[in-house]
């Protein structure tokens, strides 16, 4: 394994889990339920989503500089205002009238983040 192997597995692993958490932590805002789901989401959000989100971002900047990658692509650029849009967002929710809403869009950016990364519009 290549050193730009792992590090496109670090980032993909770091997506994975930053979707997974980003989903329950939204299906957990959007469908509450009383007892220990609410516990789970104030547990996973500092302990995963937030770890992850920032991994990904830093094998995604580390894969750009030691591949053959520049930052002038748009699905880069697309990227890395996925990443942007998903830091205000969670700094938004700390506002509880708007979670719902926050966890919605928090979705499509995420899961628009991953179509971005596949489909690499240019």
């Amino acid at each position: 394994m290549t050193g730009y192997q792992a590090l496109l597995f670090f980032h993909i692993a770091s997506v994975i889990l930053w979707l997974g958490a980003g989903t329950t932590l939204a299906l957990i805002t959007i469908f509450p339920a009383p007892g220990n789901v609410a516990e789970l989401g104030r547990w996973l959000g500092p302990r995963v989503f937030a770890p992850a989100s920032l991994g990904t971002l830093a094998f995604g900047l580390a894969l750009v500089a030691n591949g053959h990658w520049t930052f002038h692509p748009l699905w880069i650029k697309l990227g890395l205002a996925a990443f942007a849009t998903s830091f205000v967002l969670n700094v938004l929710r700390r506002f509880p009238t708007l979670w719902r809403q926050l966890a919605v869009l928090q979705l499509l950016v995420l899961y628009a983040t991953v179509l971005d990364m596949v489909a690499k519009p240019t």
